[in-house]
């Protein structure tokens, strides 16, 4: 029942706000690091075209963003953070503890250059803190279990 009450809270806007806003900050990002980006995958080489990619590599970017906007979103409701200024920090300690690690060990393993490794986790720790700007500005929940409507974010 506790699963069932979390998804009819869920504030779904928050959440596709947040899918929204990676994708137009991976447009922008990517867009500006397109060169040095293909290089760094080797593009060319392997024959890949981003605007020709399948739609499995979208789908699976809404999901993961969704998963790790529920994830920040958590740690946020299980601190009692609240607010756009929280909301980066924790989107930076997320960055700061978990992508950013899990990126250098699977890119060194890899053989990735650095500047393939940067400009990645530069996505990954603008995403995270916007993110968490995005949870901290609009919630996670609609309402508490009670059904309370719940203050507004503290700035």
């Amino acid at each position: 029942m506790q699963t069932v009450q979390r998804l009819l809270t869920t504030n779904w806007l928050a959440l596709l706000a947040n899918v929204v806003a990676h994708f137009a900050l991976g447009m922008g990002w990517y867009g500006v690091f397109a060169t040095p980006w293909m290089e760094g995958i080797a593009a060319k080489e392997r024959g890949f075209d981003p605007q020709a990619a399948p739609p499995i590599i979208y789908l699976t970017s809404v999901v993961a963003v969704l998963l790790g906007t529920l994830f920040v979103a958590w740690l946020m409701e299980s601190g009692g953070a609240r607010g756009v200024g929280a909301g980066v920090r924790y989107g930076f300690v997320v960055w700061l503890g978990v992508a950013a690690p899990l990126l250098l060990m699977h890119y060194a393993f890899a053989g990735n250059s650095m500047n393939l490794v940067l400009i990645d986790a530069g996505y990954e720790l603008v995403g995270l803190a916007a993110t968490g700007a995005i949870v901290g500005a609009l919630g996670l929940r609609t309402r508490p279990a009670g059904g309370a409507v719940p203050a507004p974010a503290a700035a």
